[in-house]
């Protein structure tokens, strides 16, 4: 098995303009004097969920396991007045139960939840599986013969081989 992080980062974790941002909480916020939109966002949160979906399209995964999560709606619902625009997605709360398989219907709100940071979880599709952190981060581990970097290329995402991932503090380009 490959370990790797998908991130919307570029490799050594720093941001890719003074433009970026690093979560939903961002939407609305001013980035050198220009809101972050939600459609600047949620284009975004698409880019995640085509890279998984063609994951699950190419591995033919028809159910997944949630062998843990963690719920932070609470946190959430503490430090912001508008919830609902955290959760607007189509099933948001549905009931899971770590350990549980699930059909893969219900994958897509599933990583709606953990991207906008109100669950935390491991997802296991099978032949591969996802842990999700805060910012936008992805561990994942699949095995040797799929070479999903050019996935993640095609998504506009960053793909960085986890064993060789050296954590850094977020720079702009701007001020190298």
């Amino acid at each position: 098995m490959a370990s790797y992080l998908l991130s919307k980062y570029n490799e050594n974790g720093s941001r890719l303009s003074s433009r970026d941002w690093i979560n939903i909480k961002s939407v609305g916020s001013n980035i050198n004097g220009k809101p972050l939109t939600l459609n600047e966002y949620l284009q975004v949160e698409d880019w995640y969920l085509n890279f998984f979906e063609e994951l699950i399209t190419l591995y033919k995964v028809s159910e997944f396991v949630l062998p843990w999560y963690e719920d932070n709606r609470f946190y959430i619902s503490s430090k912001f007045k508008d919830v609902d625009f955290f959760t607007n997605i189509n099933n948001p709360w549905v009931a899971y139960v770590a350990g549980q398989k699930y059909s893969i219907d219900n994958w897509k709100d599933l990583m709606r939840l953990g991207l906008r940071q109100l669950l935390n979880f491991e997802i296991n599709f099978g032949a591969f599986f996802v842990v999700n952190f805060d910012d936008m981060y992805f561990y994942i581990e699949i095995d040797t013969s799929t070479d999903i970097t050019i996935l993640a290329n095609k998504n506009n995402l960053t793909l960085v081989d986890f064993d060789k991932y050296i954590p850094q503090e977020p720079v702009f380009l701007e001020d190298v």
